[in-house]
């Protein structure tokens, strides 16, 4: 059935496979079962009775492990994609349904523009606790789990953080067993593939990451409308703006009819509560940032020409909330023109989003053992992540320097520009020292990853200039012994997968106040990794319960101290004693990490906590 192939070193032949029989075992324990179920899959499913290369290999496994979904575990959430009405459906999850539908418990419907669920293959395997078992079976018939994998792309149904966060929300709902519901959009394309050249970054073409189909999915063929294709169409023309509301609306109308299924079967109304995970929230209300992407604005004519009714109940809405506050709270008439939902302003009427959701929903280590085996953990993950980089980026890095980590959508105010600028003052110190000196020195590998959307020119240019320090600093025989940045193309969940578990330090420096929730820095936090970070978002959580090393705490607590504007504010005072440039506090925070992480044994007892 396979060609010779090559496992741990130890050859597999395609006489003794053959041996193997193609018997269907939808529950089978044991790895020689589990072989012949994956064996039946490639010979029936797939009609491979000839060829098993690491394609038809993953295709077969992973209706193996579908075959253990559908027959054994209970889904108490069921992901409903509006698009296709494909999902991972369960047999007993008819039954799991028909016990809510008597119960009649109180269900949650949550919506999500974005999903990032990262691979599906690895997290069964894992959550069915048969991953030791699939290896052995894989190693049977000549392959190796990892590189089975290998052979999944991520669903590219997300960009950055929100999809992620939705993800999170899904996983933590199953485990809880909450009767719940998400409801999202089945894109053909994800955001881009993104190729980094000497212009900076290039957008080459859409993730497909349907090229061939998903094992994963349940396709409902009498129903499936492929409307869908494209995740966030650019919003700078009118057609892009239009494309994106009716993304939207058809979201929020495919799930709402959904969800009024129910009602025909005389449920009760007050039983349901809906979640919308997307920047303009709405209904149960959670907006994680305040960015001006996310209080989303539009344009009232681009409403009236395409959702009238629509218009003409919010108008009510704003005519009911005006009163509302003129008979409740006549102290805040003054504020009604920002407060309320529809800004008449004869330049270019607006519907605000954000005040329509707010108006219209509720709210809602000191073991040496442990630190020796964590140590040698954390040095194979960095190994692992050496390896990866090389291969992607062309760029050899040293696993014994401190691996510094920034990923995530490329933003200003995320400040991947200050990581860059740092970089660049870190060379420049570098280069000022004596060679004895720089063999004093922390060696330090400088990572930055993530996409700049395509039509967002600053951060683009971000993107550029990271690449072009990094041509810089990368090939001066002086300093790349003692200092590397790399630009890591194309992050995803499953780049994250590498990068995560070998990072050291991780920079979570968004400008305080502006950043969503930023949960990748627990990831961070949980793998060993120390944080750079401002008293925003998740960062304060952090704080709270790790109760860091004083050492380590940013000088300032950026609100309070007025570096939001204040008016007697004078820039050229935060050059004075800095030695011509701003932002000393950072400098200095990076230079004393990288002084505490030489003594291994103190780093390691920091981040082994």
């Amino acid at each position: 059935m396979a060609a010779t192939a090559e496992t741990n070193g130890s050859a597999t032949t395609k006489a003794k496979i053959s041996e193997i029989p193609a018997v269907a075992h939808p529950l089978a324990q044991k790895s020689t079962e589990i072989a012949s179920n994956i064996k039946y899959h490639a010979e029936y499913n797939h009609f491979s009775p000839f060829k098993f290369e690491l394609e038809q290999a993953y295709y077969a496994t992973a209706d193996s492990v579908r075959d253990r979904l559908i027959k054994r575990h209970i889904a108490s959430l069921f992901q409903v994609h509006a698009l296709s009405f494909s999902a991972i459906q369960h047999e007993q999850w008819n039954e799991t349904y028909s016990h809510y539908h008597k119960v009649n418990p109180k269900q949650t419907y949550y919506l999500s523009m974005e999903y990032l669920q990262g691979r599906a293959l690895t997290n069964a395997v894992g959550n069915l606790d048969v991953q030791d078992a699939y290896a052995d079976a894989l190693k049977q018939l000549g392959h190796a789990l990892e590189d089975i994998v290998e052979q999944e792309k991520d669903a590219a149904l997300g960009n950055g953080g929100l999809g992620r966060l939705a993800s999170c929300f899904l996983d933590s709902m199953a485990t809880l067993n909450l009767p719940a519901w998400g409801y999202g959009l089945r894109y053909r394309y994800g955001l881009f593939k993104q190729r980094i050249t000497k212009a900076g970054q290039e957008e080459i073409a859409e993730e497909d990451w349907l090229e061939k189909f998903s094992p994963w999915e349940v396709v409902r063929h009498d129903v499936v409308f492929p409307i869908c294709a494209v995740l966030y169409p650019g919003d700078a023309t009118e057609n892009g703006k239009l494309l994106r509301l009716k993304q939207q609306f058809f979201l929020c109308s495919a799930s709402l009819q959904d969800i009024m299924l129910d009602l025909r079967r005389g449920k009760v109304t007050t039983m349901r509560s809906c979640g919308l995970n997307s920047p303009p929230s709405t209904i149960a209300y959670t907006n994680h940032t305040v960015l001006p992407e996310a209080l989303e604005k539009w344009s009232k004519a681009v409403m009236w020409k395409l959702l009238p009714r629509h218009m003409e109940i919010i108008e009510e809405i704003d005519k009911r909330f005006i009163a509302m506050i003129k008979s409740t709270r006549p102290d805040l008439e003054g504020k009604l023109p920002g407060l309320r939902v529809l800004d008449n302003n004869s330049q270019k009427a607006i519907v605000r989003m954000a005040n329509l959701c707010v108006v219209s929903s509720h709210t809602f280590a000191d073991n040496s053992d442990f630190q020796s085996e964590w140590e040698l953990a954390k040095l194979a993950s960095k190994k692992r992540l050496a390896n990866y980089i090389v291969q992607v980026t062309g760029v050899s890095i040293d696993p014994n320097s401190l691996f510094d980590i920034q990923v995530k959508r490329i933003h200003e105010y995320k400040r991947q520009l200050l990581n860059i600028l740092g970089a660049v003052y870190r060379f420049k110190k570098l280069k000022e020292m004596s060679p004895e000196d720089r063999k004093r020195t922390t060696p330090r590998t400088i990572m930055i990853g993530g996409k700049a959307f395509a039509t967002y020119t600053n951060a683009k240019r971000i993107v550029k200039l990271v690449n072009d320090v990094g041509a810089v600093v990368n090939n001066d025989p002086e300093v790349n012994s003692y200092l590397k940045v790399v630009f890591v193309p194309n992050y995803n969940v499953s780049v994250a997968e590498m990068l995560i578990p070998g990072s050291e330090l991780s920079q979570h420096i968004s400008t305080a106040g502006m950043e969503a929730s930023g949960t990748s820095n627990m990831k961070f936090a949980l793998n060993g990794c120390l944080i750079i970070g401002t008293l925003d978002g998740a960062n304060v959580e952090i704080r709270e319960e790790f109760k860091p090393d004083p050492r380590f705490e940013e000088a300032k607590q950026f609100i309070r101290s007025g570096a939001f504007g204040s008016y007697d504010y004078n820039p050229l005072e935060s050059l004075e004693g800095n030695s011509g440039y701003g932002r000393g506090d950072y400098f200095w925070l990076v230079a004393t990490l990288r002084a505490t992480w030489m003594p291994k044994k103190g780093w390691t007892k920091l981040t082994s906590k």
